[in-house]
């Protein structure tokens, strides 16, 4: 036996060593791949449901502002300028 021989085997077992090292690589990529994809869908759609409940609290805030806060802030207006009139009138006639 030559040491061409062990040369030759040494190449054919790195060779299949490698094929195989490959092999193993690609298939964990592609595993990692799958679930990255499932955990990027179920994120997505968590996201979505997430954007909804936003916007919904948005809509209620909203309604809350236009129907409760705004007219108890012209009511409360309203109330400061008669407070203030009655206080007019109330001065004119101390002076008298």
């Amino acid at each position: 036996m030559e040491i061409a021989f062990f040369r030759d085997i040494v190449i054919i077992i790195s060779g299949v060593v490698f094929i195989v090292s490959l092999g193993i690589i690609v298939s964990i990529a592609v595993s990692l791949n799958r679930r990255v994809k499932e955990v990027t869908a179920t994120t997505r759609s968590v996201m979505e449901k997430l954007q909804a409940s936003a916007d919904d609290l948005q809509l209620i805030t909203s309604y809350a502002r236009h129907e409760v806060a705004l007219p108890l802030a012209q009511l409360a207006g309203f109330i400061q300028g008669l407070g203030q009139s009655i206080q007019s009138f109330a001065q004119m006639f101390r002076k008298f």
